[in-house]
């Protein structure tokens, strides 16, 4: 056993994070029309010159999505990457044991939610 995870709870979270990966990663290959969104929205500004203002919005929020998507896919990976350490699943601010509950609802969390909670708390001050 790794820190307070048993290998059963690994395995599911391993599977559970190889699963939002694969999904994560269909989304961006899908696009629109085969393109990453970057080049959706490029490609919309380029047909319609006259609707410049509305397709910058569009291109804007596409472009916001494909970096959440970025980091998402990064956050994903990395935990992956940790999963048979022992940083794996505890916090990296106060390295207290996150629990199982919570790594079933995001797996890639690097921080238990009282530290997640005081991070986001700073964060919007």
């Amino acid at each position: 056993m790794i820190g307070q995870l048993g290998a059963e709870q690994l395995d599911v979270l391993e599977r559970l994070l190889r699963s939002k990966l694969a999904t994560l990663q269909q989304s961006i290959a899908a696009g629109r029309d085969g393109l990453s969104r970057r080049e959706y929205a490029s490609a919309e500004l380029q047909q319609d010159p006259h609707d410049l203002q509305q397709q910058a919005g569009t291109f804007e929020v596409e472009a916001g999505m494909s970096d959440l998507d970025t980091t998402q896919s990064d956050a994903l990976l990395d935990a992956l990457r940790r999963l048979r350490s022992a940083d794996y699943g505890r916090c990296m601010d106060c390295n207290a044991a996150i629990p199982f509950q919570r790594l079933l609802v995001e797996p890639q969390a690097e921080r238990c939610l009282a530290c997640e909670t005081a991070l986001e708390h700073r964060q919007a001050s």
